[in-house]
């Protein structure tokens, strides 16, 4: 018993203090660009949240999806906790990419200018942030199907 309540205590500052940081980062300025990418946060302990993504310089670890300015500046993060990490956007057929950027935007101004590499690109997505006047330039495979462009 006593160490199930040390593993929640544990458990709840862990998370106090990634919301703690994440709010200092919502309150810095925003410039007209950003850039947003997954980012793998090296970690070999042990958790349920660990990930496996290769061709990363940190290929183990916790995933996070991340809102910078060109420099590198974090505006904003979201550490990957599973299918419900994005339960909180509303929107169509765009992805689990595409719900990180729809999650991660919510502090821009109209008319800023987002940069996402083709893990997050798609027909949907363009036109979402389009209607909330939101510029993005994206890139695409060359097997992806985008007729409708």
């Amino acid at each position: 018993m006593m160490m199930q309540c040390l593993h929640h205590r544990r458990r709840q500052t862990g998370e106090t203090l990634v919301e703690k940081v994440r709010q200092t980062c919502l309150s810095l300025h925003r410039d007209g660009e950003v850039s947003i990418d997954e980012q793998m946060i090296s970690f070999f302990g042990t958790t349920s949240l660990k990930q496996y993504v290769p061709n990363k310089p940190n290929p183990v670890g916790l995933k996070s999806f991340v809102l910078a300015n060109p420099n590198g500046l974090v505006f904003d993060f979201r550490v990957y906790v599973g299918r419900d990490t994005f339960s909180d956007v509303v929107s169509g057929n765009v992805g689990l990419g595409g719900k990180a950027v729809l999650a991660l935007i919510a502090s821009l101004h109209p008319g800023t200018v987002i940069y996402v590499d083709r893990y997050f690109t798609t027909v949907q997505l363009m036109q979402e942030l389009a209607a909330k006047q939101l510029l993005c330039t994206g890139t695409i495979q060359k097997k992806s199907n985008c007729r409708s462009f």
